[in-house]
């Protein structure tokens, strides 16, 4: 039994005048048992095989113990799907009705001994938790072609130190429920754990490992997420989606979302809060926010996935204070025509690019610190009139700030030490260039190249390696105000198909 997820294991603990019933000395099957049993009552199963002919109910306020008595495999409950006793192959193994019981260190099997298993045609449970205050601890739950734990909106269940394992649903919570899952693990289900519409609760401390998805939380279900690990998700660690943003969101804090394809994805409307979180190792991207995704983002560790953080299709995050770090081909993608959302006082640093903005997107871009990731701290390709303001922009090895076919308001900004250029404008009609510090940059302190109408103002271009300002291939610019001093070619040059308007107030 899985003995190492619980704080101490469970003992049979029988209120004054109740009995302890035991298994098989008493009676030779548990439902018997159960049917014999009164409120208080402690059933003792002894450890061995149990081959059910028919489902169990539990109807009394009772405490069902598994006995393990030293034997590795302890008591094993086993159900048939395909077994003769049975009126349906898709019925629940255990159900669970009654005002308050408790189920301890028994492993529950629900089998298909068929080879080729057919889904179920409705949602089919091992153990099914209908009504009741209800503790599941220290047990075992497998289903080889269903689902594991079912809770109604009738059931308020803790769930604590359990193994679960199906082919479908680890834990199904239905509407309004309102549940506590500490301490499990799930592993190898299509869906860990599903919260459905308006579902409450706290989930702390699990592991869930190897599922196709791993959390999913939809229809304004608002659980707290605390400290879960979640590893190796085929398609999205933790999904969260159809929120309201103007109600109560759910908050995801302190979880690990590690080695599968997307680690957290936020859309249609959703609106969480994720803190402190670390999302690593995803071969897509560590958060995904689209179609219509919300959410804030404070002191998230988001580092070593493909991509860091894609915020896409109408989206409207706020993303402050958190370390973006090391992502393959960018920490932060953002793209849409009415794509918005806040990036402010983060670290992003060792990315492939620091942060893409493209196709039409217009991201606030406030008070970062974007260092030494492989290309461009910034690139802007394609992009709407993106804010970028006191960022500091430094040591990455291309360019500081690529733009190409864009118009941003870039205002009070340090672009310094990058390798390549400072600032590269190619390609682009308009765009705003106020109080930046551009120094010490191995290249050109600002290139500009087939774009017209750039205004450079008040900016201090300073000891680059190359020129101060480079304006060539038929741009033409603006520039008030600036200081250009000790850059090593010239402190600025234009080409003769290029016009520089010079303004001294």
């Amino acid at each position: 039994m899985p003995q190492n997820n619980v704080d101490a294991l469970p003992v049979c603990n029988k209120p004054a005048g109740s009995k302890l019933i035991r298994i098989p000395k008493d009676y030779q099957d548990i439902q018997s048992a159960i049917t014999a049993a009164k409120s208080g009552d402690c059933i003792c199963v002894s450890s061995g095989q149990y081959k059910l002919q028919e489902p169990l109910l539990l109807d009394r306020d009772v405490h069902i113990l598994g006995d393990d008595d030293g034997v590795p495999a302890g008591v094993t409950v086993t159900m048939d799907r395909h077994s003769v006793f049975l009126s349906t192959p898709d019925i629940h193994m255990l159900t669970v009705a009654t005002n308050s019981a408790r189920i301890s260190n028994i492993q529950f099997r629900h089998v298909d001994q068929k080879e080729n298993k057919q889904p179920t045609k409705e949602l089919v449970f091992c153990m099914f938790l209908k009504s009741g205050n209800i503790l599941v601890d220290n047990c075992r739950i497998y289903s080889s072609f269903a689902s594991c734990v079912g809770v109604s909106s009738q059931c308020r269940p803790t769930l604590n130190g359990c193994d679960l394992s199906g082919a479908e649903y680890g834990i199904f919570a239905c509407s309004q429920s309102h549940t506590r899952f500490r301490k499990n693990t799930i592993e190898g289900c299509s869906l860990g754990m599903y919260f459905d519409e308006g579902s409450t609760g706290v989930v702390e401390d699990n592991t869930v490992d190897g599922c196709a998805l791993g959390i999913e939380l939809t229809s304004r279900a608002i659980p707290m997420l605390r400290r879960n690990v979640i590893t190796k998700s085929k398609t999205i660690g933790i999904y969260i989606s159809s929120g309201e943003p103007t109600k109560e969101h759910p908050h995801i804090f302190g979880n690990t979302v590690s080695g599968g394809a997307v680690g957290f994805q936020i859309d249609h409307t959703a609106n969480p809060t994720l803190e402190k979180n670390t999302v690593t190792d995803n071969s897509v991207c560590g958060v995904r926010i689209t179609d219509t995704g919300a959410g804030i983002f404070l002191f998230n560790d988001i580092a070593d996935n493909d991509v860091g953080l894609v915020i896409e299709g109408s989206s409207t995050p706020s993303v402050t204070k958190n370390s973006i770090r090391g992502n393959t081909t960018s920490g932060v993608e953002v793209s849409g025509a009415t794509t918005f959302g806040l990036l402010k006082d983060n670290d992003i640093v060792g990315n492939g690019t620091g942060i893409r903005v493209l196709d039409s997107a217009t991201p606030s871009i406030l008070e970062n610190r974007i260092y030494q990731n492989e290309q461009s701290g910034i690139d802007l390709t394609l992009s709407g009139p993106v804010k970028i303001k006191k960022n500091e922009i430094m040591e990455n090895k291309q360019h500081g700030m690529r733009v190409s076919n864009s118009l941003p308001e870039v205002i009070d900004n340090q672009f310094v030490r990058n390798v390549g250029k400072g600032i590269l404008i190619t390609d682009s009609t308009g765009g705003q260039y106020a109080e930046n510090v551009v120094a010490e940059n191995q290249a050109a302190g600002i290139e500009i190249s087939n774009s017209i109408d750039i205004t450079l103002s008040e900016n201090s271009i300073l000891s680059n390696g190359r020129e101060g300002v480079l304006v060539q291939s038929g741009s033409t610019i603006t520039m008030r105000l600036n200081t250009v001093e000790k850059n090593t070619n010239h402190e600025v040059y234009e080409s003769t198909d290029s016009k520089i308007n010079t303004l001294t107030r």
